[in-house]
């Protein structure tokens, strides 16, 4: 018994961790080149709806991992869709990154 609780513990970590860590790459280059050209819309709202999911299931089966991974990982999804929108118009009508505000954007 105190083994598998062990293991569950065990992998209940390394799945929180390959979800928060999961998109950091990914924003952190949008950041740096301020281009999502080749990221795809679709995939964004998918992961947002997954952890969103992810998030309630964990809440109503009382799993702490799989709900706080998963309160990350829709920071992170929500970040990537404003990278999307921010820097996806700058890519689809040719503007220069640093002349687009988009609304919430602190002048």
């Amino acid at each position: 018994m105190a083994i598998a609780y062990y293991l569950e513990q065990f992998f209940g970590g390394i799945a929180s961790v390959t979800t928060i860590v999961g998109l950091m790459p990914q924003i952190y280059k949008a950041y740096k080149t301020k281009s999502m050209e080749d990221v795809s819309t679709m995939m964004l709202v998918t992961s947002f709806t997954c952890s969103v999911s992810w998030m309630v299931y964990g809440m109503l089966t009382h799993s702490t991992y799989v709900a706080m991974s998963n309160v990350i990982c829709i920071l992170t999804s929500t970040i990537s869709l404003y990278q999307k929108r921010k820097y996806g118009l700058c890519d689809r009508y040719n503007i220069k990154k640093r002349d687009v505000i988009v609304a919430g954007d602190v002048v």
